[in-house]
């Protein structure tokens, strides 16, 4: 178990354009980042750390939401943590799913070849829930 008392790790984006998602214009700014927090925004010319990242020509933001995504597919499939792996290296940190009026359950067990099989993943995948009228199962 790790020490409570650990020192902090700190790092200072600078220079970056800081869009922070309240609806107000974006700005130039510096970001303090301590541990998985941020402690500061402002231009903070004085404060030194060992670890600075010059984002001179970047945006910095807490992270995206991705309002239209078919990746609810890919969590029953073992290669989920690879394929969501490029959308959080492209800041997105939160996808919303289920749209155009399907998702991957509930499924009639007729259905499950047409919606899995062309997506190269296997029916076996599907953990066993279906659709049997009125209520959830899971057989």
């Amino acid at each position: 178990m790790e020490s409570e008392d650990k020192m902090a790790e700190r790092m200072l984006i600078k220079n970056g354009l800081v869009m922070d998602g309240n609806g107000t214009q974006a700005y130039r700014s510096d970001v303090l980042v301590e541990n998985d927090r941020i402690l500061d925004v402002g231009i903070l010319p004085e404060l030194q750390t060992e670890n600075i990242i010059d984002a001179e020509g970047l945006v910095v933001a807490p992270g995206f939401i991705d309002v239209h995504t078919h990746l609810d597919f890919f969590l029953p499939d073992p290669r989920h943590a690879e394929v969501l792996k490029s959308w959080a290296f492209q800041g997105v940190t939160t996808i919303v799913s289920g749209n155009c009026g399907f998702s991957p359950a509930p499924l009639l067990k007729k259905m499950l070849r047409v919606v899995w099989v062309p997506t190269g993943i296997s029916p076996s995948l599907v953990m066993g829930w279906t659709f049997s009228g009125p209520a959830w199962t899971n057989t």
